[in-house]
């Protein structure tokens, strides 16, 4: 890697040779301008921040591009001139790249040239705006922009050390690398980037679907050792948005062979659909190269056409039958077939038999893997944003990163009318107010759908009668809204039609979702013992307002307190009822009345000898008196 020093050496002796703008030494100045590419390749790898990536990355394709148009077009272009600060022309100085403030695309050559190649032998003068080249001992007549110094000469001058990405950190620590923030662009100034440049651009930049990934690179370091530029047949199974295409597109850039692709959505089963896909084959197969074949969504093929590929699978050689009804065969010596589909069960067993080596199931993104695809598709395209706004972005996603690009591109909308580079939560919460999308990424029809549902009163409804009521065709309907709504756990399908189910309830009674990952949005509030929301809520909440009420009652309980002392003299009564226990030891001195009888009676005549047992039984005590 080249130091600083030597970066602006080669940059000042490249400028010079585009000031003489001879044609014979225009590979001289790319070669010089190629070893600042390289050196920005070389820090893109060991970048730690996707907003240094971001800026390495957009140095050295906008080099690339220029060594290209020199290789091409020698000095003989504006954007050439403007990329050496010889001219204001169309594109973009050497300071304002390396500021980030702009960029250089590949230019397309023109249709009429033939050869490219031998303008670099006709003489020819370097083209500017004025019609001539400013005049050496002029500074230019517009100055770069105020983050970077001025080219001035003669004496050339050196780019400043801003002009360059900055050096690698030594093992001591000793330079510190820049912040995002200070290697961001200037406020409310954004590259202009498109949506393929947040695309991945190797299998090292995917992110997430780890299982797959790993397999592929296993696969292509055996085909790399065999000495072969192909792989057996691949088949990808899985919803929208998980970024099938984009793993068909960089399979075929791993291999370094040609790739094209094929979207089978159209296909039907009728003569047009069978020759517009045997032209694709015939193009194909004229190209007499590996190739890599990717198909989307293969399941809408015809049963008739999906058959065809057996043979495709089997042997690399694809039969078909012309319109004059002669069998043709098509070869393909080394060919990828790759094979993408959101529905398992329409394709073909005997297809997903030849391709059972590499068939993936893509899994939905983890809410870590998300938010960092959202933060390097932002940093690519020049902006930050608030932690708030990476969540409600997340929630909304559906697990797509086909709805992250849809929001980053809609957010960039929003920081570029505001002249800022950071996504505020306002401007998040506008964006997805106009978007109609709630905090769970639902818009208005799907909402719609289960408000349908949920007030039907025979508890299910069929798919028809929802599309009749929406006014939507019931296609639309089963294709682009309910599969969505059955993957939240919303809706069930039965053959009495769709119901809703409870997770769905508590979403519209309440607004409580709760995610796979244990993520929760709202609340839901505790059920009585019947089963009804129980006023546990406010329960809590009235006592306080009654804790100071008990202070105005404390006064009146000494009041009741003074007949308590009263209560106790009654009580002493208690003790003397043992005094009707003294009867009780009277009762044995009525018993004694038995020999105070006998007393007077026996006294009373003791001339009659009678027996004491006898007097009690005669009725007169004395019958001899008479």
């Amino acid at each position: 890697m080249k130091t600083l020093s030597e970066l602006r050496t080669s940059f000042v002796a490249a400028r010079e040779i585009a000031k003489e703008a001879s044609p014979s030494r225009a590979k001289e100045a790319a070669a010089l301008i190629g070893e600042i590419s390289q050196h920005c390749k070389e820090l893109y790898e060991i970048a730690e921040t996707y907003m240094e990536r971001a800026r390495c990355r957009n140095l050295y394709e906008s080099i690339d591009n220029v060594i290209e148009l020199l290789n091409r077009s020698g000095f003989c272009n504006e954007t050439v001139a403007a990329f050496f600060g010889l001219s204001k022309g169309k594109g973009a100085s050497f300071s304002e790249i390396s500021s980030g403030a702009a960029t250089i695309l590949r230019e397309e050559p023109p249709a009429s040239v033939e050869d490219p190649a031998a303008m670099m032998d006709a003489p020819a003068e370097p083209v500017f705006p004025r019609g001539k080249a400013p005049s050496a001992s002029k500074k230019l007549s517009t100055p770069p922009p105020a983050s970077a110094k001025p080219f001035v000469s003669p004496p050339p001058a050196a780019p400043a050390a801003s002009d360059f990405p900055p050096a690698p950190k030594p093992a001591n620590g000793g330079n510190t690398r820049p912040t995002p923030a200070a290697s961001n662009a200037p406020t409310g100034t954004i590259p202009k980037q498109t949506e393929d440049d947040m695309a991945p651009k190797s299998l090292d930049e995917f992110i997430g679907q780890a299982h797959i990934i790993r397999r592929l690179k296993e696969e292509l370091e055996a085909a790399k050792s065999l000495g072969i530029r192909h792989l057996d047949h691949i088949l990808l199974f899985g919803t929208y948005g998980l970024g099938k295409s984009t793993l068909m597109r960089l399979i075929g850039e791993a291999l370094g062979v040609e790739y094209i692709f094929m979207d089978c959505t159209s296909m039907k089963n009728d003569v047009k659909s069978r020759h517009s896909f045997e032209n694709f084959m015939i193009k194909a197969s004229e190209r007499n190269a590996p190739v890599v074949i990717g198909m989307d969504e293969i399941h809408k093929l015809p049963e008739d056409i999906q058959s065809n590929l057996l043979t495709l699978l089997e042997s690399r050689i694809y039969n078909y039958v012309d319109q004059d009804g002669n069998s043709k065969n098509l070869y393909f010596p080394e060919m990828t077939f790759i094979g993408a589909t959101t529905d398992y069960n329409r394709v073909l067993g005997t297809i997903k038999d030849r391709c059972s080596n590499l068939m993936f199931f893509m899994t939905d993104y983890t809410r870590e893997e998300m938010t960092r695809i959202l933060v390097n598709k932002l940093a690519v395209m020049g902006m930050t944003a608030v932690p708030e706004v990476l969540t409600m972005c997340v929630n909304r996603s559906r697990s797509s990163v086909r709805d992250i690009v849809a929001y980053v591109k809609g957010l960039r909308t929003k920081a570029v009318i505001r002249k800022t580079t950071v996504v505020t939560l306002e401007m998040a919460e506008e964006y997805f107010r106009e978007r109609g999308l709630d905090e769970i990424g639902m818009n208005e029809t799907e909402r719609k759908i289960l408000d349908i549902v949920a007030n039907d009163p025979r508890g299910s409804i069929s798919a028809d009668a929802i599309a009749a009521r929406l006014h939507m065709d019931p296609r639309t309907m089963a294709e682009a809204h309910e599969p969505f709504l059955m993957k939240l756990g919303f809706l069930t399908v039965t053959s009495r039609g769709r119901g809703i189910t409870a997770k769905a309830q508590d979403y519209l009674k309440y607004g409580y979702f709760q995610y796979d990952d244990g993520f929760t949005i709202g609340s839901k509030p505790q059920l009585g013992g019947d089963g009804t929301p129980a006023p546990a809520e406010p329960a809590p909440v009235e006592p306080a307002p009654e804790e100071p009420a008990p202070e105005e009652p404390a006064p009146e309980d000494p009041t009741p307190a003074e007949p308590a002392p009263v209560d106790p003299t009654p009580e002493e009564p208690a003790p003397v009822e043992p005094t009707p226990a003294e009867p009780a030891s009277v009762e044995p001195t009525p018993v004694e009345p038995t020999p105070v009888e006998p007393a007077p009676v026996l006294p009373v005549d003791p001339i009659l000898p009678v027996d004491a047992e006898e007097a009690p039984s005669t009725a007169l005590p004395y019958p001899n008196v008479l």
